[in-house]
């Protein structure tokens, strides 16, 4: 889990893949109270019309590894098939998003995104139409509930009309990277090593370099080359 760029280990608790729904409990404690999102009260529901924004993570290995937020509507009161559990909504949603709140213009949490409708299930239903701005929504109340029998105290917590607007929103929306990881490995970042290298063909093959770069598992970000060419050792550091 990345919140405000530091990294925590945590425990699944409970979980509901169908809503893409976690209950995480971090192994160490946090240095500061994080900041925390406001559920907007029940006797104001969303309507149909209404600016909603998404936030997550998306696509976060191919651009900038932070929370970022996108604007669009509530298109319809119902989703899939009627499905009012589901509303329909507009803007963009790409992997990464799944799991992130959605948020109406003052910042309250007025329900979840879990999921993106498949544009090859679409084009192939349709007979040639691809799907835009549609994604659907999953309504606070389910995930209210799931709270509730995941952790009884927890449930207590969430709080209602206590908005701090759009802005306290990317330093409340953490980046959950699911994995398993034991408790002697906390601390430690992974690395992925490529090996590169040019040769030749005359009898045999004859290797004139080898590049060795090292990326970051999780950001994908390169962290330092070593080049060895003609007997001699040439690094570079992309990252300390």
């Amino acid at each position: 889990m990345t919140l405000n760029e530091q990294r925590y280990f945590a425990d699944v608790l409970k979980s509901d893949k169908p809503f893409d729904l976690a209950f995480l409990k971090v192994r160490d404690p946090l240095p500061a109270p994080p900041s925390a999102l406001s559920f907007r009260e029940a006797t104001h529901p969303y309507a149909m019309g209404e600016n909603v924004y998404s936030i997550g993570y998306p696509l976060s290995r191919l651009l900038r590894n932070g929370a970022r937020m996108t604007k669009g509507g509530v298109s319809a009161a119902s989703g899939m098939r009627n499905d009012g559990g589901h509303p329909q909504i507009s803007g963009e949603v790409q992997p990464g998003n799944s799991g992130g709140p959605l948020l109406d213009h003052d910042g309250y949490v007025v329900g979840v995104v879990p999921r993106t409708i498949s544009p090859w299930r679409v084009l192939q239903a349709t007979g040639g139409a691809l799907p835009q701005n549609t994604d659907f929504s999953l309504k606070k109340e389910p995930t209210l509930e799931f709270v509730q029998q995941a952790n009884a105290p927890a449930y207590a917590q969430p709080s209602f009309g206590k908005a701090g607007g759009l802005e306290v929103a990317g330093r409340a929306v953490a980046k959950i990277q699911a994995g398993l990881v034991s408790s002697g490995a906390q601390g430690r970042d992974k690395m992925v090593v490529r090996l590169n290298c040019v040769s030749h063909w005359d009898i045999w093959y004859r290797f004139q370099r080898f590049v060795l770069t090292a990326y970051d598992y999780d950001t994908q970000e390169p962290l330092f080359a070593v080049e060895v060419r003609g007997g001699t050792t040439w690094s570079a550091t992309r990252r300390s």
